[in-house]
């Protein structure tokens, strides 16, 4: 009898087929690859549980699904990063134009308003906020631009009104200079 290794059997009208992969034991250099049909070894005939054409087509069909669904999921996330790296690409390439603002620097927590029965200036409020954990910010009326760049320089201008120039993403203002009024 082969040594055999029985992946899975169909009955395909009135017939039995084997999908198989064997060595035959007379020759067991002999190893064939994975075949179709009905295994013979030395007198030998491999007796298999019949299935149907059905169970069949069920296979090839989830086959074909599962290689479908891999595919696409590769595609996706293949399109995802490309597309995350050209936006990133077209970020960096375009740099922001500078422009100049005017208003008061304040804290983030405080705003344009600080507490009145606090003792301290605006500039004291304001310094105390920031190592409190708030953030700088530029006060112009309603408008509200958090302050990034070099604390020292904000800071010691913290409370008066000044013109920052730099660059403006959003509600952020990238800071370049800044110049009391």
């Amino acid at each position: 009898m082969a040594s055999v290794n029985v992946l899975s059997t169909y009955d395909i009208a009135g017939r039995n087929w084997v999908v198989w992969h064997a060595a035959c034991p007379s020759n067991p250099w002999s190893r064939h690859p994975v075949k179709v049909g009905r295994v013979k070894c030395s007198g030998g005939t491999l007796s298999t549980k019949k299935r149907t054409w059905f169970s069949l087509l069920m296979f090839c069909l989830t086959a074909a699904l599962a290689s479908a669904l891999a595919a696409a999921v590769l595609f996706a996330g293949a399109s995802f990063v490309f597309a995350k790296s050209q936006s990133a690409a077209g970020d960096a390439a375009a740099p922001l134009a500078a422009q100049s603002l005017s208003g008061v620097i304040s804290d983030s927590r405080c705003g344009a308003r600080h507490m009145p029965n606090s003792g301290k200036s605006p500039a004291e409020c304001t310094r105390f906020c920031v190592r409190q954990g708030a953030s700088y910010v530029l006060v112009n009326g309603d408008q509200i631009y958090v302050l990034r760049g070099r604390p020292s320089t904000i800071e010691r201008l913290a409370g008066q009104r000044v013109v920052v120039t730099g660059a403006l993403d959003g509600n952020t203002l990238r800071v370049k200079s800044v110049v009391a009024q």
